[in-house]
């Protein structure tokens, strides 16, 4: 199969049309998803399937937090990155040949969810030697995190997919911007003093009102 840069593109733009769901917070939109055309493209070539691209994506994803612990900080970041780009680029084959699947969703999703829980963990693990409560930190947001996608998909299940409230739209677009920046924004942080630490404490943060979010548009959905 043969495709040129454009078709993919119009192929991402067509199922966004069509209805389909992709993200739209500004980092993806003018740094993740352009970056996936051309790798989209470089995958069409060697004829990787859409499904071995997520499962790289995770295997870079846990190669770079195995690095960050070792203190090969950087190098470690760069490859969490490269997983970033590849967990983009895996939609964006599935779209451009067609081969949408509802596996292909759930592995890709199934596979984010690994990579989000473990990050903050193996970030905490590197800063022990700061203080023993950082490696607290990251085990929090793991576990806030886990507890949050089971509230949503134990309401999801019982109520349908109405964990949106669309009295909190602005809300959910700011923090789905700030959240889709956490792993290129973590590049930047890597190189300067103490970016590490900034990082946790900002994504404990960030996963702790996510958390609380979910919690109070579940209690609107009981109330309703």
């Amino acid at each position: 199969m043969q495709l040129t840069i454009q078709q993919i593109r119009d192929a991402q733009t067509t199922y966004v049309k069509n209805g389909g769901v992709d993200d739209d917070s500004l980092q993806a939109k003018y740094y993740s998803r352009p970056v996936s055309y051309y790798l989209t493209w470089l995958f069409v070539q060697i004829g990787i399937t859409p499904n071995q691209v997520t499962l790289l994506a995770l295997v870079f994803a846990m190669a770079g937090c195995f690095w960050i612990t070792t203190g090969w900080v950087v190098f470690g970041v760069v490859l969490l990155n490269i997983g970033h780009l590849l967990d983009y680029a895996d939609g964006t084959l599935a779209k451009a040949t067609g081969k949408v699947s509802k596996f292909g969703a759930f592995l890709d999703r199934a596979c984010d969810e690994i990579v989000e829980t473990i990050i903050p963990i193996f970030i905490g693990i590197s800063l022990v030697n700061v203080s023993i409560a950082f490696p607290i930190i990251g085990a929090g947001c793991a576990i806030f995190h886990l507890w949050g996608v089971t509230v949503s998909l134990h309401h999801d299940a019982v109520f349908g997919k109405s964990t949106k409230s669309g009295k909190s739209s602005r809300l959910v677009r700011i923090g789905a911007n700030i959240k889709s920046t956490a792993v290129p924004g973590l590049l930047v942080l890597s190189l300067i003093p103490y970016g590490l630490i900034i990082y946790l404490i900002g994504f404990a943060l960030l996963t702790i009102g996510e958390f609380a979010f979910k919690v109070i548009v579940a209690g609107e959905i009981l109330e309703d």
